[in-house]
């Protein structure tokens, strides 16, 4: 099962500025301020588990988002736009610059 078109629309909506999707095989990668921060996956949202995202997110399930991937945090309101400013930007300090290249 893909990520539907109208849940990814949805979500974007909720988020605002500095967020983005990148298509990528029937689901979506999320980007904040240029950096992945998670991804949308079979109408999930899911992010990178940083200290910070474990710190807001305590309660959070550990999903993976395919079989063979890293654990990830699975946001249960993905349309809450202020908690998402907040956690996205929480992790996005947590991840490195990608020097060169495209991210």
């Amino acid at each position: 099962m893909a990520t539907d078109r109208a849940f990814a629309e949805s979500f974007l909506k909720a988020c605002g500025c500095n967020v983005r999707l990148r298509p990528m095989m029937g689901e979506y990668l999320v980007f904040y301020n240029e950096k992945t921060v998670g991804g949308l996956y079979d109408n999930r949202l899911l992010v990178k588990s940083t200290p910070s995202a474990r710190q807001l997110l305590p309660d959070a399930r550990r999903e993976t988002p395919y079989v063979g991937a890293k654990e990830m945090l699975r946001v249960e309101e993905p349309f809450d736009g202020a908690r998402l400013a907040t956690l996205f930007l929480a992790v996005s300090d947590e991840i490195p610059s990608r020097k060169g290249g495209k991210t």
